[in-house]
C-alpha cells in the first residue's frame, strides 16, 4: 500500500475538513436509521467530500454535464462507507432504489476498499466493519 505524502498545508486543510465530514457521515447514519430496510444510497457529494478526495488522491474526473455524487453503504450503526461517483447533473439520486444504489456502489468500489474509522471502536466493532465490507 502506498503512503501518501501531504504538505503541511494539505494536512492542515484535512484537519479542518474533519468536522464537516463527521457531520456528513452522521447524516448518512441518520438516513439509514430512518430507513432501516436500506443498506445503500446515492446522494449529492458535499464540497468537503470532494475536496478531501482531491487532497488524498481519491478524486474522480467528471465528463461535461456530470456532477459529483457519493455512493454510501451502511455497515454498522456507527459506520458507513462512502465512495465518489459521477453522474448526470439532472439525476435525482434520492429517487434511486436499493438495487440501483447497490449496483452503483459495487461498480464504483475498488477491489480492496480503504476503511477510515472515526472515533473510538472496540476490536470487535472493527472486525465487524471489516467483515461487512467484504
Amino acid at each position: 500500500m502506498r503512503t501518501l505524502k501531504l504538505t503541511r498545508a494539505q494536512r492542515r486543510r484535512l484537519r479542518k475538513l474533519a468536522d464537516p465530514l463527521r457531520r456528513i457521515t452522521q447524516g448518512d447514519l441518520n438516513y439509514f436509521a430512518r430507513f432501516p430496510h436500506r443498506r445503500y444510497r446515492v446522494r449529492e457529494a458535499d464540497r468537503a467530500e470532494i475536496e478531501q478526495a482531491e487532497l488524498t488522491g481519491g478524486g474522480i474526473t467528471l465528463s461535461p454535464g456530470n456532477q459529483h455524487y457519493r455512493a454510501v453503504r451502511y455497515l454498522t450503526p456507527y459506520a458507513c462507507l462512502s465512495l465518489p461517483v459521477g453522474g448526470p447533473a439532472d439525476t435525482d439520486p434520492e429517487s434511486l432504489d436499493e438495487e440501483m444504489a447497490r449496483a452503483i456502489f459495487k461498480h464504483a468500489g475498488p477491489e480492496e476498499p480503504r476503511i477510515y474509522l472515526q472515533g473510538d471502536h472496540t476490536y470487535a466493532e472493527i472486525l465487524a466493519i471489516i467483515e461487512a465490507v467484504k
